[in-house]
């Protein structure tokens, strides 16, 4: 069982993000000369780390052209998919630093990472720097120099960044604080230091004698309780760190020389890299040491010791699915990065570390809320705390302190939501963890970006201003939570007041972000939940019949389209899920005008459900419907047609946490109800 763990542990770690290579124009050759320590001083000094051996004729010129490698990589980025999607519209974070390099290498191409997939991945990434989750068999510095690693390749410099709530945060300095005592984390905590001038000269010289420390007799790094297996995957891993300091540093090269003479010993004459698993060839490895030879400028189809019947870069090619332009055994995005190196190797003529971000820009980041998944958390907790809630506005304080009961385990998000629902105000992006809008009683809107860039709102817990989302900071009794508005967080005591004014203007990113949305809307691509209309606005809704599959079984659903989505009627949607792990009842309070939904209890009907009586194309008015989802109150988009209350089928996905699928080409919706609901 240790074993099969430290094995999944790996594979976690080989899908560490890889850098962005710039822009390369016409005019300049981007200099990628790798910097090395120069042993014991401080300073760093300039050195191409060509690696020496014997010069020996090739026993076989493979002659893989790089055009060829570039048109493979080009039919990979249009036809290759992650969970069924594409490359360019994934948010998965590691392909996006697999665009990121792809697109700098190939700066006339198409395959760029969309602007709301790419603002997804640097709200995730500083979103798990402020709220840490390692897991069982996760570490504290490998998230930390993960984040590092990922958001200097998409351009973002990790030293500044702002959460979501406005406080500031350095992943350089998270990672600092922590200890790395594995030979898996190490490589890429060393990795993360070199993205930088971030006084690490002390951090990287103890790595580097801890790395060296671990290599085994036969010039390997191993895996396993005792780290005495010999492993191809770790060893290139380890190599790829090292490549800075292999022209300076004497101990540094012999031990570099010594893992190569490994590689070149364990490779096989098909000049694949055979797995100890499987027992067929493994792109896997092959990719990873393909990596680590291109970090020290060596061609993996030409250098003498990786070359047998074949060159170790025709042992990867051979593994290509050509009726996919993939890899047979599901290593696409190791093949992709690796065969990137090589054209990047080739292309530039000098040594290509896909971890060497230096050479690009780097510019603030910051958490919008926009590229955040909604979710709303759920407590379980049966026992009961008073906690105090304030809405402060521009003009003054809305809501005074009032007093609330939640559960124990309550987030600040059920405060919000239980506070403002309870006295008629709406709000909206509070699921993403930011609220982005308060809507007062009367109508009144006040809204992010209205009084100038950097205006929002910020919540505080005393006088604390939490770095998390609303989602994720968990209450205490007798907490007293403020939402409040601000004209420039950049000048808030404890936000932007860090930054001496200024800051960032996330305006820009929201209009490209949401523009971003809006284009995808027709192909029923991942968007937050439906934003909120002003009671009786006035939409046009379309009769839609589409095919809906429910455990194998496929219904003609009565229901509306709106905006490009599809709206259904709340008591046809629970009479279908009876008795099914989703079912829900519905009671609606005609005094108090509340619908009262309870998760996992059985639907009465009424027996006019699933009744086709729309018309092919009617008016939908907006509605305040206030709806209660197990004691919460949640705000939630609905219309209402001919009298009864519809809501997006995707907004009761997010709550209910079922997975949505919509083919195009047929029409057809499928409920997965055993997976959670994902954008993807």
């Amino acid at each position: 069982m240790k074993k099969l763990l430290i094995v999944a542990l790996m594979a976690l770690l080989l899908a560490l993000p890889l850098p962005v290579l710039a822009a390369v124009e016409e005019s300049a050759a981007v200099d990628v000369t790798v910097a090395v320590y120069d042993g014991d001083a401080e300073e760093w000094d300039e050195g191409p780390p060509a690696v020496t051996g014997e010069e020996e004729p090739l026993p076989k010129y493979q002659g893989i052209a790089t055009q060829d490698i570039v048109d493979l990589l080009e039919n990979m980025v249009k036809q290759c998919a992650y969970n069924g999607t594409s490359y360019k519209d994934s948010r998965y974070e590691w392909l996006i630093m697999d665009m990121a390099a792809y697109a700098g290498l190939f700066s006339d191409s198409a395959g760029t990472t969309t602007a709301a997939a790419r603002q997804a991945y640097i709200d995730n990434a500083i979103n798990s720097l402020a709220d840490p989750d390692p897991g069982p068999f996760g570490s504290l510095d490998n998230i930390f120099a993960k984040a590092v690693l990922g958001l200097r390749a998409v351009g973002i410099d990790p030293a500044d960044l702002i959460t979501v709530n406005k406080r500031p945060l350095n992943a350089v300095s998270l990672l600092k604080t922590t200890a790395t005592t594995s030979i898996y984390n190490a490589p890429y905590v060393l990795l993360a230091y070199q993205q930088g001038s971030y006084d690490t000269a002390a951090a990287e010289r103890s790595l580097v004698t801890f790395i060296l420390g671990a290599q085994l007799s036969n010039g390997a790094w191993g895996w396993g309780d005792t780290l005495d297996t010999a492993d191809p995957d770790g060893t290139a891993m380890v190599l790829q760190c090292l490549a800075r300091y292999y022209t300076a540093d004497e101990d540094v090269k012999a031990a570099v020389d010594k893992a190569l003479a490994y590689l070149s010993a364990e490779q096989d004459l098909s000049g694949a890299y055979i797995s100890t698993w499987t027992g067929g060839p493994s792109a896997d490895t092959m990719a990873q040491v393909i990596l680590a030879l291109t970090a020290f400028g060596l061609d993996p189809d030409t250098d003498a010791r990786f070359v047998k019947e074949h060159s170790l870069l025709a042992g990867l090619l051979a593994l290509r699915d050509e009726a996919e332009d993939g890899f047979f055994d599901y290593s696409n995005e190791q093949a992709f990065r690796a065969l990137i190196a090589v054209a990047g190797l080739r292309q530039l003529d000098k040594a290509y570390n896909f971890y060497d971000f230096t050479y690009k820009p780097a510019a603030q980041g910051v958490a919008t809320g926009l590229g955040s998944k909604p979710s709303i958390p759920k407590t379980e907790s049966t026992t009961d705390i008073t906690v105090y809630f304030t809405l402060k506005g521009l003009d003054g304080t809305w809501i005074n302190r009032a007093a609330l009961t939640v559960p124990q385990d309550a987030k600040v998000y059920h405060v919000v939501i239980k506070a403002l629902a309870g006295r008629d105000y709406r709000q909206t992006g509070a699921e993403s963890g930011y609220v982005s809008s308060v809507t007062r009683p009367n109508g009144t809107v006040l809204s992010e970006f209205e009084h100038g860039p950097n205006s929002g709102w910020l919540y505080k817990v005393g006088d604390f201003l939490p770095s998390i989302g609303l989602t994720s900071y968990t209450v205490k009794s007798g907490d007293h939570i403020l939402l409040y508005y601000t004209k420039d967080w950049t000048l808030d005591s404890e936000a932007g007041q860090v930054f001496g004014g200024g800051g960032s203007d996330r305006s820009a990113v929201t209009a490209e972000v949401t523009e971003a949305f809006a284009e995808d809307a027709e192909n029923n691509a991942y968007k937050p939940m439906a934003p909120i209309q002003a009671a009786g606005t006035k939409a046009e809704a379309t009769k839609t019949n589409n095919p809906l599959i429910l455990n194998g079984e496929k219904t003609v659903f009565p229901a509306i389209k709106v905006s490009g989505y599809n709206w259904l009627k709340l008591r046809d949607f629970a009479a279908l899920l009876m008795g099914t792990s989703k079912q829900f009842s519905l009671v609606y309070d005609p005094e108090t005008r509340i619908i009262d939904i309870r998760t996992g209890q059985a639907y009465t009907p009424l027996g006019d459900e699933l009744e086709d009586e729309l018309d092919d194309v009617t008016d939908a008015l907006a509605t305040s419907q206030r709806v209660r989802v197990d004691g919460e109150f949640i705000d939630i988009a609905a219309y209402n047609v001919a009298g009864y209350n519809y809501f997006r089928l995707r907004d009761l996905a997010i709550i209910l946490d079922f997975y949505v699928d919509y083919n195009e080409d047929t029409g057809e919706i499928t409920l997965d109800l055993s997976k959670p609901y994902s954008e993807e």
